[in-house]
């Protein structure tokens, strides 16, 4: 049985105000656990039981906000560009600069891509304290088990994408501090979501945790957690057209706007032209042809069909990226045929559940395998922001990333000439080669610490 977070609670995740004895809290908006503007609502009366469920609301709010919208497409789209996923055609320099493979801190979308973000994390931490505060039992209590939850993946998401880590305020220090945060909660969150009765959130931290211990390098850890991640699980991060703040961005930047393109990625050839669909491909992943260039005036404007709407729902853990995550494990032992039956599982379970038709893959050689497993997981999770820490895994190992894409432009010449180059060819700002995103230049001129 599929488990879709989202559908069906969405009520309680949407809801844009709880009324109570005298005061309005906004939920789902930007959650502010610290008020200072007396004519919306005082600091003091969230201290109050009634708002627990707003506040609760508020931090995955401002989870999902922080990963599709601001900055041009948050977190989610600023790892399309930098990684294979999506090729800028349109005017957002932003954009275009990170599809270029730069990534610089004092472009204007770094500083919302990063602000946003930290105050996702910063929020949902203190969310454990504020709700922990009001109700009777934390260890059992549902809200305290959700925003815990959150406060992991929002760690998760910060360690996922960012060069560096900077906690309130503090000195700069390895990303990684932010996987051993993610760790943390994740761990606090299995317990307190088990004990609350709430068996989707607990099985989301510990995908959660999974995906952290892979990046770590506790593979053995890792396999663990995955292997109580039944294959038809989903968590959905919730999105809807209540605001724009609640909107899936990656619709407007990859659909609707005419800035993130399919063409001249390597999803174009793996995936399903719609516009052309007797060409096949894997229905995974599925683009039309606008027949349109992008805001450049050049570049071919593929439109993404994954995301259709705003209020489409983006999957946060799911049993099939587990099972892929098994079978990099088994890679990383050597061991090619079970590795090929993870993957080939998950391909089955798609054959079952949507009425593909995608064949058992074999490998040959252990090179032949991993391009099998990097393409597969690229597939499976496309557009869902896991693209960038998988691309930065594989560069420490296996050590390389078979897959091109098409980065700086041609100059004077038609986008056909645009070069396809290794998707590794990319520089942050201060040209290490990393792939990943700088903290902004806000941040460092604001903290004494740098």
């Amino acid at each position: 049985m599929h488990i879709h977070h989202g559908s069906g609670r969405r009520t309680g995740a949407r809801a844009l105000a709880v009324i109570t004895a005298g005061f309005a809290v906004v939920a789902l908006g930007a959650c502010s656990l610290d008020v200072d503007n007396p004519t919306m609502i005082e600091d003091a009366d969230l201290d109050n039981p009634d708002a627990v469920p707003a506040i609760a609301a508020g931090v995955a709010g401002d989870f999902a906000y922080a990963a599709v919208v601001p900055g041009g497409g948050g977190v989610y789209v600023a790892g399309a560009m930098l990684t294979d996923e999506l090729v800028h055609v349109g005017t957002w320099v932003g954009l275009r600069g990170l599809s270029d493979g730069q990534s610089r801190n004092d472009w204007v979308e770094s500083q919302s891509r990063w602000s946003e973000p930290s105050q996702a994390r910063w929020v949902a931490e203190k969310a454990i304290d504020r709700i922990s505060a009001l109700v009777e039992d934390p260890q059992t209590n549902e809200y305290v088990a959700q925003v815990t939850h959150w406060a992991g993946h929002a760690n998760r998401l910060m360690g996922d994408a960012f060069c560096e880590a900077v906690i309130d305020g503090g000195d700069l220090q390895p990303y990684t501090v932010y996987y051993d945060r993610a760790a943390t909660y994740f761990t606090d969150a299995i317990g307190i979501t088990a004990a609350a009765g709430l068996e989707d959130y607990r099985l989301s931290a510990i995908g959660g945790r999974a995906h952290v211990r892979m990046m770590q390098g506790d593979w053995a850890g890792a396999v663990a957690d995955a292997a109580e991640i039944p294959t038809d699980f989903v968590f959905y991060q919730v999105h809807s057209t209540n605001s724009g703040r609640e909107n899936n961005d990656m619709y407007w930047w990859g659909y609707l706007r005419s800035e993130g393109s399919v063409w001249g990625t390597p999803f174009a050839e793996w995936g399903v032209n719609l516009s052309d669909p007797g060409a096949g491909g894997d229905p995974r992943v599925q683009y039309d042809d606008s027949g349109d260039t992008g805001g450049d005036g050049r570049r071919p404007f593929y439109r993404q069909r994954k995301y259709r709407s705003y209020d489409d729902d983006i999957a946060l853990v799911s049993g099939t990226e587990m099972r892929l995550l098994e079978a990099e494990a088994l890679l990383h032992a050597g061991s090619i045929g079970p590795a090929m039956d993870r993957i080939n599982e998950v391909r089955q379970y798609h054959n079952a559940t949507d009425g593909y038709s995608l064949p058992d893959l074999t490998a040959a050689t252990i090179e032949e395998a991993w391009e099998i497993l990097m393409r597969e997981r690229g597939i499976e999770l496309w557009l869902q922001g896991k693209r960038l820490p998988d691309v930065r895994r594989w560069m420490v190992s296996p050590g390389y990333v078979p897959f091109e894409v098409v980065r700086a432009e041609a100059r004077g010449q038609p986008a056909s000439a645009d070069p396809w180059v290794n998707v590794l060819d990319a520089q942050v700002i201060t040209e290490r080669g990393d792939l990943c995103l700088p903290v902004s230049k806000d941040e460092i001129d604001a903290n004494p610490n740098f």
